[in-house]
């Protein structure tokens, strides 16, 4: 019976390792992306053979650009609110007495996750008392802060629980960690490059922005975004009032926002550690850190990592809660603290559910919904009507203060979603309409093909995905072992990606907080087998694919990786003449000439109005614009009037320069884009603007059919009126 035994556990050792095998060689054979027919493997040898070239990216194809010691500031800065973060989650754990079921190292992350919500929450609170650019105010909470803790510090030594050890500590675990260094490194080094993905430049960093120049959190009617929960980008505002420099701040809150991959890495590696294994929790880790996703993500300022991190976490704590704090370490014991903990970690999960919330809306039915269920009705058979409430009210606690803003300042809570239940200032039906077929799931795609075809490239063809977390989350989920464990993690996942498929518009970007998940299963998988061959192999396998993507990751394919380019020469970021032609494909922050034209054309005390441009981060003088999804500023000033009550309103508004973004409005308003008022056009401003003389067209060398730049006619003259 034992040989049949081991002659089966062979065979599936067998098949398993030619199922990695045939993954490997599909997935290195297929192009890198739609847009191309050239296989993976030539990138992967171009950059091997020639990493001369990557470094020259590095330093922005020019060494005399070099410069690091400019982000020290911005790095202690980022250092420092970290620091209180954590400082402030240790005091609520403590207050929660949740220090004494977790180890110390599952303390540092989750007391840093739960800080980091509160210090994004006492942010907004500041902001909608209009103190955001009182720097004394956040100065003066950070020494509480710090006071407190070293008052508590002693008793936090006294108090802490003993680590989870495990003797199976092996080589692969020590290689999974090894590995982990290097693209926590990248992502370190990209976090602190400015930002150029649209989404970032258009309202992740550029509501703080103008929350922060305006000293107080309002309602933005010209950028819906603006008006959601912004959770993680608080963190920007905060880094913009201790800084002085709303270009700085933004830096400081985009490395925040970045170090959410190593948390949740760290996150990982504990999970493993408690319920799992060592092995497991660090492989989880390392497959998570080198997963192209997590780089671009985590580089580019978006808020999907903290979104990942506080699913996790919540997970982590809801597991904790219902099948027991205990079971692989903590200090208390007895029959008569197991409601009592259970219900600590139940506070617990609330808190992190929520964070989720504060960053996006999504987190209610993706996570609240699913995990509230977990805790009140596991174990079967059995209602846990404590455990339920204390969730509940937990999560109300971590994100509630931005439904009340809402509510508040728009009369809806979910603003702008809901608009049929609640309403909402400035929106209508139209409005609705707008957004929902924009941001519902895409007509006539929930079909068997488009199924296969989404599928197919969230599992090979996405170029950033990793070679390794498909087919090992595969073993791992097919695995008898831990099944406890890994079939809720799958549940859930199966969950959220159904609900993404039926309710979204399906961007594969929003699965991103699934990966931890799916690395869990990668480390699950890895365990499956204990041979010393199938560990030697993994460990090359690792070695292998960290040594593949690590130059994949570190490449402008990836992101914007100026990492040694100094901050004042991307801040400007003008042409390089050593840029190789190619370069123009991926090309990132480089700001449009428009915006580099009126950041020295306006003059103190007037304004610019953008048509179809919402990417205004960068631009440094006061702007008037509007995103596809708000009412167009220029129809709303323009339309119906004569010409003295047009030239009337933009002086009344102190706009001197209007530049028109004919081909972003020629994006939005082709067959099934998002859409956007058709009352400007080119034949419009030439018969009721240029030829009655509102409008002068300045000549930038810019193609008229992509966008043109005016100013107002005597402009110069209206002071002197």
């Amino acid at each position: 019976m034992n040989q049949a035994v081991e002659t089966k556990r062979r065979l599936l050792e067998l098949l398993a390792g030619i199922g990695i095998l045939a993954y490997l060689v599909a997935f290195y054979l297929a192009p890198l992306d739609s847009t191309t027919d050239t296989p993976r493997w030539t990138f992967l040898f171009v950059w091997l053979l020639r990493p001369d070239d990557l470094v020259s990216e590095w330093v922005g194809n020019d060494a005399s650009r070099f410069g690091i010691l400019d982000r020290l500031p911005l790095v202690a800065a980022t250092v420092g609110i970290l620091a209180v973060a954590y400082l402030l989650g240790r005091i609520v754990l403590e207050a929660l007495r949740l220090d004494r079921l977790l180890t110390k190292l599952e303390t540092a992350v989750m007391a840093t996750g739960v800080g980091a919500n509160l210090l994004s929450l006492a942010t907004l609170t500041a902001g909608l008392a209009g103190q955001l650019q009182n720097r004394s105010l956040f100065l003066g909470l950070g020494t509480l802060v710090i006071g407190l803790a070293g008052w508590r510090y002693k008793h936090w030594r006294a108090s802490e629980s003993p680590s989870i050890t495990d003797d199976r500590s092996d080589r692969l675990t020590q290689v999974a960690l090894a590995c982990c260094v290097p693209f926590a490194l990248l992502i370190a080094l990209g976090s602190l490059v400015p930002p150029w993905h649209f989404d970032v430049r258009e309202y992740h960093l550029q509501v703080p922005k103008e929350w922060y120049q305006h000293g107080t959190v309002g309602f933005m009617p010209h950028n819906v975004y603006g008006n959601m929960p912004l959770g993680a980008e608080m963190h920007a505002a905060l880094g913009m009032t201790l800084l002085g420099d709303w270009w700085r701040g933004a830096l400081v809150g985009k490395a925040i926002i970045a170090t959410f991959a190593p948390l949740t890495a760290l996150a990982l590696f504990c999970f493993g550690k408690r319920f799992l294994t060592p092995t497991i929790g660090a492989v989880a880790a390392a497959a998570y850190l080198a997963t192209p996703w997590t780089v671009r993500v985590s580089t580019v300022g978006l808020i999907e990592g903290p979104y990942g991190f506080y699913f996790v976490t919540a997970m982590y704590a809801t597991l904790m809660a219902v099948h027991g704090s205990l079971e692989n370490g903590g200090s208390e014991d007895g029959s008569t603290n197991q409601l009592r903990n259970r219900l600590r970690l139940a506070t617990l999960a609330g808190l992190f559910a929520g964070g989720a919330v504060a960053c996006k809306y999504p987190a209610l039915l993706f996570i609240v919904a699913p995990l509230g269920l977990y805790v009140t009705l596991t174990p079967i058979r059995t209602i846990h009507w404590k455990s339920a409430g204390v969730f509940a009210l937990a999560v109300a606690c971590s994100c509630g203060p931005w439904l009340v803003k809402n509510y508040v300042l728009t009369g809806n809570p979910t603003y702008p979603l809901l608009y049929s239940v609640f309403g909402g200032e400035s929106r209508s039906a139209d409005k609705d309409a707008q957004w929902t077929r924009a941001h519902g799931t895409p007509q006539g795609g929930i079909t068997a093909r488009h199924a296969v075809n989404e599928l197919k490239i969230l599992t090979l063809t996405s170029k950033y995905i990793s070679p390794v977390v498909v087919p090992l989350a595969l073993i791992g989920l097919a695995s008898r072992k831990r099944r406890s464990i890994t079939w809720p993690l799958a549940a859930l996942s199966m969950y959220i990606f159904v609900m993404w498929w039926l309710l979204t518009h399906r961007v594969d970007r929003f699965l991103f907080p699934l990966l931890p998940f799916a690395a869990l299963l990668v480390g699950v998988g890895v365990a499956s087998f204990s041979s010393k061959v199938w560990l030697r192999a993994m460990i090359c396998l690792f070695i292998g694919v960290s040594v593949a993507s690590f130059p994949f990751c570190g490449s402008r394919i990836v992101s914007d990786n100026r990492f040694f380019v100094s901050l004042s020469d991307l801040r400007q970021d003008l042409p390089n003449p050593n840029d190789p032609p190619e370069l123009d494909e991926v090309r990132y922050s480089q700001i449009h000439s428009a915006h580099r034209y009126l950041n020295s054309a306006v003059q103190p005390g007037y304004r610019a109005m953008l048509v179809g441009e919402a990417q205004v981060f960068n631009i440094e003088v006061p702007v008037l614009y509007n995103t596809c999804f708000d009412d167009c500023v220029f129809e709303t000033m323009m339309k119906g009037r004569s010409r003295g009550a047009r030239l009337r309103a933009l002086r009344e508004q102190r706009i001197s320069h209007v530049f028109i973004y004919w081909r972003e409005l020629a994006r939005y308003r082709s067959p099934g884009n998002y859409g956007y008022s058709d009352y400007i056009t080119p034949d419009l401003v030439r018969r009721e603007f240029i030829q009655q003389g509102i409008l002068r067209e300045i000549p930038l060398g810019l193609d008229p059919a992509n966008s043109q730049f005016f100013e107002v006619a005597d402009w110069q003259s209206w002071d002197a009126d």
